[in-house]
């Protein structure tokens, strides 16, 4: 008995170690900054960002609005996200069949240095740089490999428990009218490798999930952003396609003979390349107005092409190649009372999955329509404690709550692919604080 249970581990050991070859395949997932936002400002006002762009998140949004700010700034935040996302299955009575809600919560971190208040030059050129810390911190880079027609949420979830690192400049080309900046977009990694396999009762792979390092990923972000008049600027933010390649060293033994005595061993050395996590490059233009001294308004429009894509090749099975989207964010700032703000946001995004009614994939996305609200405060001639003296310059504070609503997606599947149809539908919401210190 002791040599069949030996046989048996054995067998369903190397038939994990060897079905990790069949995981170079990627998968699509949205980061923090795709899916939330990173500033709680730019939160606020919807994302449409990229023309206003005048804090530490404008290396991420428009690094050529860094060098619109005029001081040093250091800024803390914290944000949070509970995805509640839920399939159902037909004839089931709307009994629900799958949920999504891997809560993801993250501190960041935001540095902005004036270059200007450090050496004599004529034109402003300041760095900004900010990053992101994922609460799972046993893992920086997270691999989903399901197989397709497995149902799931791949756009969304724990894999955006990573460290993301934005560093970038901006320069001022023409005094207070033309700026323009370049920043770096990272992906790093402070994780131990973790291997978890899921299988049938009869040792066959359905799923891997791998917690690993991997190397640092870097694509380029460029922007420009021009003042004709004081109450106007126009923006254009270029993000290049970026996608996770993280080599894996894999050194075992397997017992040829479990149990033998000497024992007889077979040495495995593999050497795999995943690659995962891909994020399409995109192109935004933006506009912001301000009409009166006390409203700001701001317009996005992102287009993701996402046809780029490349589809895994999950044991075979077909899957139909993305779409490219078109993404239109509107937002708004409003001076309620002196130092006091308030901000609202709107955007929608269509899914980029096509329709899967005649193939076996079962990606599960949604269109959806965000909402966001914040506040903003100034506080000044704040005193140092335990001193007479006061903080040169103003300290900010800023919050914001987000609503994503995924609207109701029914697919119908062909019967002969033996698949029931589904509805996917749910919310997401998110929120989050900040505290900005110039200096």
């Amino acid at each position: 008995m002791h040599m069949q249970r030996g046989y048996k581990s054995a067998a369903i050991g190397l038939f994990a170690l060897f079905g990790l070859l069949g995981i170079l395949s990627s998968q699509a997932s949205a980061n923090v900054q795709e899916v939330f936002g990173m500033s709680p400002r730019a939160i606020g006002m919807g994302n449409a960002y990229s023309a206003v762009a005048d804090d530490f998140s404008a290396a991420y949004y428009n690094p050529a609005g860094l060098a619109q700010i005029r001081h040093h700034q250091l800024f803390l935040g914290y944000l949070y996200g509970q995805p509640r996302l839920k399939q159902y299955l037909p004839g089931e009575n709307g009994r629900m069949s799958l949920l999504n809600d891997e809560e993801f919560d993250a501190p960041i971190i935001g540095l902005t240095v004036d270059l200007s208040k450090i050496i004599d030059i004529d034109r402003r050129i300041n760095f900004g740089v900010f990053s992101a810390i994922g609460d799972n911190l046993k893992a920086a880079w997270r691999i989903h490999d399901w197989a397709p027609e497995n149902p799931r949420f791949i756009r969304y979830g724990d894999n955006a428990n990573r460290i993301h690192t934005v560093v970038g400049t901006g320069i001022e080309v023409i005094k207070n009218k033309l700026f323009a900046g370049a920043s770096l977009n990272m992906w790093h990694d402070i994780g131990i490798p973790e291997l978890n396999v899921r299988t049938d009762l009869r040792g066959n792979i359905y799923a891997k999930e791998i917690d690993i390092d991997a190397n640092w990923e870097i694509a380029p972000i460029g922007g420009v952003l021009f003042v004709p008049m004081d109450w106007l600027k126009l923006s254009y933010t270029y993000r290049g396609e970026m996608q996770q390649k993280n080599p894996v060293r894999i050194n075992t033994t397997a017992d040829l003979i479990p149990g033998a005595s000497p024992g007889i061993e077979l040495p495995i050395n593999l050497r795999l390349m995943f690659i995962d996590y891909y994020l399409p490059q995109n192109h935004t233009w933006g506009i912001a107005i301000r009409p009166i001294d006390k409203l700001l308004v701001s317009f996005d429009l992102t287009w993701y092409k996402w046809s780029d894509f490349s589809i895994p090749s999950w044991h075979e099975t077909p899957v139909r190649k993305w779409k490219d989207t078109y993404v239109p964010r509107v937002g708004a700032e409003y001076e309620l009372y002196k130092n006091l703000f308030v901000r609202m946001g709107y955007w929608h995004e269509e899914s980029p999955v096509p329709d899967q009614g005649d193939i076996p994939s079962n990606y599960l996305d949604n269109d959806k329509n965000v909402l966001s609200w914040g506040v903003g405060y100034v506080l000044e001639d704040l005193h140092i404690p335990f001193t007479q003296a006061k903080l040169k310059y103003p300290l900010l504070l800023d919050a914001f709550v987000q609503y994503q609503m995924m609207e109701n997606r029914n697919q119908e599947k062909d019967p002969s692919l033996g698949q029931p149809s589904w509805r996917a539908d749910g919310y997401q919401i998110a929120g989050g604080v900040g505290l900005t210190l110039q200096f």
